[in-house]
């Protein structure tokens, strides 16, 4: 479980505390019930007829099989007593008598329910569990005591076997938040978890898996066993020896060996994973000969153990030679995993089908949601969809990766126990929503709205994305479609309706906090919670912005539009803190070296996103009345005809692109409005759909203009589907690029043309650099100490002669670097730096993966130099920035005339400088997020003149330059040593 430990304000940091469990209670005296409410069942039964009327329940004389989960599970509602409503418990299996209508499945049941009492049968002591589970959600308390529906069930699982897998990175959910799941899985009629927590080494993914268990974690172990027996769930044991095996007889009987040992704490179910490993430990050849020594050595001698199953390495895909090999000679009755067509995927019918002929026999399903663990600043708190139904009877088994929150991950585990159990009655939507109102009674509504608005990922190497915010993404889009033609808004019903859903997401955390009645829950997402807060605050003052200008209070607009501007920078600064402070934690409790939690972001597709655009849009007017000047927004500029999707050029979402459905010509250009004339740093073009299309400009020129008449270029003519600028001076309204060639110059001419972004004034993000298919889709992650891409789990081959790096347009200072690609050694690989984005200049590469840079450069690469390919693991490959401290900063963000952007600054005695674009100034406007700072500027004489303070509270502040000497070069600011400053805007007068 979770709790919250206070760091400091604003902070609140997760981590492991107990939480309460359901209270039992005695049923009320005898009476009889007329009618009772009727109560939703899930899992969703195959069959169930309910008669009409009820029976109200003084107390249960129980009878027949005794079975001691379902009796204590009777205990929870009713009482027991000699005199009693009769209740007759039977087990099929294993019995002469006959079986009735009940399936001979494992799991299967029936439940009858009269005047005179009631029969519970099960198949297997399993069913009757679940007899009772289904008597128990029937079951309603009321003054005049339990009712139950007069009712008759036939039930039974599309699916075996049902649950979990704890397989993800990061950090493992601890005893209580186990303890917690299965008890979860008993009630909704999950009957597996697998355990295997990459951070256990005696788990595995370590020299260590042969080892037992130190006796603290032996008897936390033998603990879960009993809480899984109790709530019928097969607590499977695996083991990963892949990192470090050895084909022998010696590891083979060490396995039978940990096996032994798993056996005498309890453990009756047992897994062997072969997962993101790489070498020896990833031939299919040897781990047939170790599992099937195992199943035969272990598995065939003990009755009471259940088949093994084993998660292969190539565990995604269409198949190969090396399913091919584990299903031919894997014995049949071991169960293979498998994730999808991918690695994190939707599961569907045909690819399943498919791999199952190569396995030889149905597969295991991995299935990798609601997992977050390679987009951890998200929450999965959606519905659940992408399995198909009819896919059920083609598979052994299904278990979801979930989240490390068990609590939080209970969302997704509601609809996956229903989807498993009867697929046909899934209601994806209907579920979620019924999970949300059973799980969080005291504040659905304050739930759905959290969880409406937390479900998508966002962009990640695996390229896996969810809905979020569906209901209201419509009426989003209709206010910002309206405020982009400049129309009147503020009067329209969806702008009434998306500021009242500001309303609700500013209003939801604190009822969470207050009524969910799961404070492991509440710890568990805490640091979303005031994300999410924050962002309806947020949204509400851009809407009350707009409603001042559009009424004309002017002043009033201002105060708006620079509280929304606070709380989106105040979301950045809590953002990296908690991060800080989780990293913190995770590598205390797991020994990592790297950053494990990189951001906190909630609504990252339709409502963070939708706040920072009504701020931008709606801060315009608000901008040209405090400086004095006309100030235009932002907006594409092109001389084609088609139109549609044409903001997504500038969305800054690398995943969506404006696409002209036109036939390109020589001449068509593509580019933007900067709405009033600046000074032209930096242009950053990226086009095509992907990075091998050729629907883009593919021969073009960069220019600028200042009235779109007359134009010049900013560079020579370019080729490529990115476009990379740096200024040299030039100022300009308008700036395109234009096609001097149609088509692709020597190949096809009737393209159209796919614009993904078109940044002005952007400081060019770093990006992956790569030519292996593999590390195509990787995420750069940069901050103010390195630069790095996001780690990547699975093991992918990098070929010969291809190479994996970064490449950085606008150039960063670099120390060092460090690569850590989980390979024995490094002899196969040579380094590169780039220091202009062309000529590469080789540096030696340490034993360790490590490097000396010592310079500014623009592009670094790992090439594989050998003639084999190497099976690498992206651990790390990071580049270690050199400190900037008291320098000049890019000041794009405080002179774009845009509110949702700014200019953070770290403050110290010596000075932080920003450039100065109008030299003639005789003013500077600073809109700031009213903390304390010194203000001084600089002229044409190099002297450093103090011109006023940044006052604490006030968020707009104007300093004279009169006294500065002409032409004025920048303004610094200083201020005490640890504080910071958020700048906005800064607007010369």
């Amino acid at each position: 479980m979770m709790a919250v430990t206070a760091l400091g304000a604003g902070l609140a940091l997760p981590v492991f505390a107990q939480s309460s469990s359901p209270a039992s209670s005695s049923a009320p005296a005898a009476s009889r019930a007329k009618k009772t409410a009727k109560m939703p069942v899930y899992p969703i039964p195959q069959k169930m007829t309910r008669s009409g009327g009820s029976v109200t329940v003084p107390a249960l004389k129980l009878s027949g099989a005794r079975d001691e989960p379902t009796v204590n599970a009777l205990k929870s509602m009713f009482s027991i007593a000699p005199n009693g409503l009769p209740v007759q418990m039977s087990i099929i299996k294993g019995s002469k008598k006959a079986a009735g209508n009940v399936p001979q499945k494992a799991g299967a049941y029936s439940l009858s329910v009269t005047q005179q009492g009631i029969r519970m049968t099960g198949y297997d002591d399993e069913g009757l569990f679940y007899a009772a589970q289904t008597l128990l959600q029937l079951a309603e308390k009321t003054p005049s005591g339990v009712t139950v529906p007069v009712v008759e069930v036939l039930d039974w699982p599309d699916v075996p076997f049902r649950g979990t897998i704890e397989g993800f990175y990061g950090l493992p959910w601890g005893q209580e938040g186990r303890i917690s799941q299965f008890k979860f899985y008993g009630k909704y009629k999950m009957n597996t978890y697998i355990y295997g927590p990459k951070d256990d080494v005696f788990h595995g993914f370590s020299k260590r898996w042969r080892e037992p268990y130190p006796a603290d974690m032996a008897k936390d172990l033998k603990e879960l066993v009993k809480v899984a027996k109790q709530n019928k769930v097969n607590f499977v044991w695996a083991v990963h020896p892949g990192a470090d095996i050895h084909w022998g007889e010696a590891d083979r009987k060490a396995a039978v060996k940990k096996f032994e040992m798993m056996y005498d704490l309890g453990f009756r179910s047992f897994a062997v994973f072969f997962d993101d490993i790489g070498g020896e430990g990833a031939k299919p050849e040897g781990q047939v000969e170790f599992l099937n020594y195992l199943n035969k050595e272990f598995i065939h001698k003990k009755p009471d153990v259940t088949p093994l199953i084993v998660c292969p390495t190539a565990y995604s895909g269409g198949g190969g030679r090396y399913h091919e090999v584990m299903g031919e000679h894997l014995d049949k009755d071991i169960g293979i995993m498998w994730t999808g067509s991918s690695i994190v995927s939707d599961i569907r019918t045909p690819a399943l089908k498919g791999i199952n002929k190569y396995l030889q026999r149905p597969a295991f399903i991995w299935w990798n949601f609601p997992v977050t663990d390679y987009v951890r600043h998200a929450l999965f708190l959606g519905r659940t969809y992408g399995v198909d139904a009819d896919a059920m009877p083609f598979m052994q088994g299904f278990a979801s990766n979930p989240m490390d929150k068990p609590e939080a991950s209970k969302i997704s585990l509601f609809s996956v126990a229903n989807m498993t159990w009867n697929a046909k009655a899934y209601d994806s939507d209907k579920t979620w929503k019924d999970s949300i109102r059973i799980l969080f009674p005291g504040c659905a509504s304050a739930m759905q709205t959290f969880a409406d608005h937390n479900s998508d990922g966002g962009p990640s190497g695996h390229n896996y994305r969810k809905e979020e915010s569906v209901e209201i993404a419509p009426v989003v889009e209709q206010v910002l479609e309206l405020c982009r033609r400049g129309a009147k808004v503020s009067e329209s019903k969806a702008f009434d309706r998306l500021k009242a859903e500001f309303a609700k997401m500013a209003q939801a955390p604190d009822m969470i906090r207050a009524k969910s009645n799961n404070p492991a829950f509440v710890a568990e997402v805490e640091p979303w919670l005031i994300q999410f807060e924050s962002l309806g605050k947020a949204g509400m003052n851009s809407m009350q912005m707009i409603e001042a200008t559009e009424a004309g209070n002017a002043s009033g607009a201002l105060n708006y539009a620079m509280e929304a501007a606070c709380l989106l920078a105040e979301m950045q600064r809590y953002s990296k803190e908690i991060s800080k402070a989780i990293n913190k934690h995770v590598t205390e409790v797991t020994k990592k070296n790297s950053p494990w939690q990189t951001a906190v972001k909630p609504s990252e597709l339709v409502m963070a996103p939708a706040v920072r655009e009504l701020l931008d849009m709606g801060s315009t007017p608000v901008l040209s009345r405090v400086s004095g000047q006309a100030v235009g927004r932002v907006k594409p500029y092109v001389s084609t005809k088609s139109k549609g999707g044409i903001e997504k050029m500038l969305d800054d979402d690398p995943e969506s692109f404006y696409y002209c459905k036109e036939v390109q010509k020589k001449g068509d250009f593509f580019g933007v409005d900067l709405g009033a004339p600046r000074e032209i740093r930096t242009v950053s073009i990226v086009m095509g759909r992907n990075d091998s299309d050729t629907d883009a400009v593919n021969k073009g020129q960069l220019e600028v203009s200042m009235d779109g008449q007359s134009w010049s270029p900013l560079m020579p003519e370019s080729s490529g589907l990115r476009v990379e600028y740096q200024g040299n001076g030039k100022k300009g309204r308008f700036v395109r690029y234009r096609a001097t060639a149609q088509g692709v110059p020597g190949g096809k001419s009737d393209v159209w043309t796919a614009i993904r972004d078109f940044k002005v004034n952007a400081p060019a993000a770093p990006s992956v650099l790569t030519d292996a298919p593999a590390f195509k889709t990787a995420v750069v992650e940069a901050g103010d100490k390195d630069i790095s891409l996001k780690r990547i789990m699975e093991v992918h081959p990098l070929p010969p002669k291809k190479s994996l790096g970064l490449q950085i347009p606008a150039g960063a200072s670099v120390e060092s670097a460090s690569v850590n690609l989980k390979t024995p050694d490094m002899k196969w690989a040579k380094l590169y730096i780039s220091m202009d984005g062309k000529s590469w200049t080789e540096v030696p590469l340490k034993a360790d993966g490590s490097a000396e840079i010592g310079g500014v450069i623009k592009g670094i690469r790992l090439l594989n130099a050998g003639s084999s390919p190497q099976e690498v693991t992206l651990e790390e490959f990071k580049l270690n920035l050199a400190n900037k401290g008291g320098k000049s900063v890019d000041n794009g963000a405080a002179g774009d005339f845009n509110l949702a952007t700014f200019l953070p600054v770290e403050l110290s005695p010596e000075k932080v400088e920003i450039p100065c674009d109008s030299p003639r100034a005789n003013s500077a406007i600073v809109l700031s997020d009213g903390k304390e700072a010194s203000v001084l500027a600089c002229g044409a004489d190099g002297r450093w003149v103090p011109v006023g303070n940044l006052a604490k509270g006030r968020k707009v502040n104007t300093f004279s330059l009169k006294s500065v000497k002409k032409p004025v070069k920048a303004l610094g600011l200083t201020g005490k040593k640890g504080s910071s400053v958020n700048i906005f805007e800064v607007i010369w007068k």
